[in-house]
């Protein structure tokens, strides 16, 4: 193929009404940033990655809803305590610290229980309940209802787009339409050379990496409930296992 060159921008394509530009064939910023900085990348023999996987050829597609990964997780090792080490993060998040997240298997119900805290400038602490039930084969695609007095069938995407499946020590979670990104590490201090491969990551995700904001960590680790590596058990002030379904959950 051609390229030309033209001294100001002139419309190419005109896929709107009465003979405008519109929007049909016209690459958004996100979109053109990403092939500047893929052709960067490419250029060099020294830099140039191997072959996307098809996990990553397929959330290149920015106009196709983002998927969660194929390759499977240990729900199990999965469970557990994380820290948000940062993210593209919700309203209600942002401006927030001490962000964490506490899932534990509820195997009545063959569902997760979701604890999500935050605390304020002021240092108040608010706590936001969920419930997820995995939705695909690989444990990498939940659907969330959050509580507000009840639990709400809203069916909320929760897609695993990364995850350490060796020592499940880092993961990062997405949505489908890419507006939120949430980068997790069982660390209250990510090792910025793993911060930096989660954010290549979100990167090939189609996610516009300036959006990323980090979330400060300045508590001590909460002794009262220590999670034991990947085993998926979070010992409880009690002295009960939580994750044992000790308590049956309400419906």
């Amino acid at each position: 193929g051609g390229f030309y060159l033209d001294r100001k921008p002139q419309v190419k394509h005109m896929a709107g009404p009465f003979f405008t530009e519109g929007s049909y064939t016209k690459n958004s910023t996100a979109e053109i940033d990403r092939m500047m900085a893929m052709l960067e990348e490419w250029s060099s023999a020294a830099s140039r990655p191997p072959p996307p996987s098809s996990d990553e050829a397929m959330a290149a597609d920015l106009k196709r809803p983002l998927r969660a990964m194929s390759r499977p997780i240990d729900i199990q090792a999965f469970m557990g305590r994380w820290y948000v080490a940062g993210g593209i993060l919700t309203f209600m998040e942002q401006e927030k610290k001490n962000c964490i997240e506490d899932y534990t298997w509820d195997p009545g119900n063959k569902r997760i229980r979701v604890s999500f805290k935050m605390n304020n400038v002021k240092g108040e602490e608010t706590e936001l309940l969920q419930r997820a039930k995995v939705v695909n084969d690989t444990n990498t695609q939940w659907s969330l209802s959050p509580k507000f007095g009840v639990y709400l069938p809203l069916g909320i995407s929760y897609l695993v787009l990364d995850c350490d499946t060796d020592q499940y020590s880092y993961t990062v979670i997405g949505v489908p339409d890419r507006s939120y990104v949430w980068i997790m590490s069982r660390d209250q201090h990510m090792d910025e050379a793993i911060w930096d491969a989660c954010v290549s990551r979100v990167q090939k995700c189609g996610y516009d990496v300036s959006k990323l904001t980090r979330v400060e960590h300045d508590r001590a680790p909460d002794e009262a409930a220590a999670v034991a590596g990947g085993n998926g058990r979070i010992d409880v002030g009690d002295g009960k296992k939580a994750s044992d379904g000790a308590a049956a959950e309400e419906d």
